[in-house]
């Protein structure tokens, strides 16, 4: 039984490695977001030391550091005049959204507490 088991997981890693292969060859190469690495880098520090996974922690601190190795290559972002209307008003709703969410965290807080 285990045999079979091990020779099953095999062939499913041989599997996903040749559709691994066959998709970075036929699909063109994107360039990396190194910014985006730097976030969430810098998001799964305080997370990893939260819950105790310092595994999580030391991910976060080797995607900061490939994120800040790579600033060159960040680019600036679009501005505030960039953005559309609608845009602008998408991301004014998640901002109010994300502090009503957090002002909530703090009021059950001190409510359990």
């Amino acid at each position: 039984m285990n045999l079979i088991l091990m020779i099953a997981i095999a062939v499913l890693i041989l599997i996903f490695l040749g559709m691994f292969i066959y998709s970075k060859n036929k699909y063109p190469k994107h360039p990396q977001n190194y910014r985006a690495l730097f976030i969430i880098g810098i998001s799964y520090i305080p997370i990893g030391i939260a819950l105790k996974n310092y595994a999580f922690a030391i991910i976060g601190v080797v995607l900061m550091i490939i994120g800040l190795y790579n600033k060159k290559s960040w680019g600036d972002g679009p501005t505030w005049n960039d953005y559309t209307p609608e845009q602008k008003k998408i991301k004014i709703t998640v901002i109010i959204f994300m502090l009503l969410l957090f002002a909530a965290g703090i009021v059950t807080y001190f409510i359990v507490r």
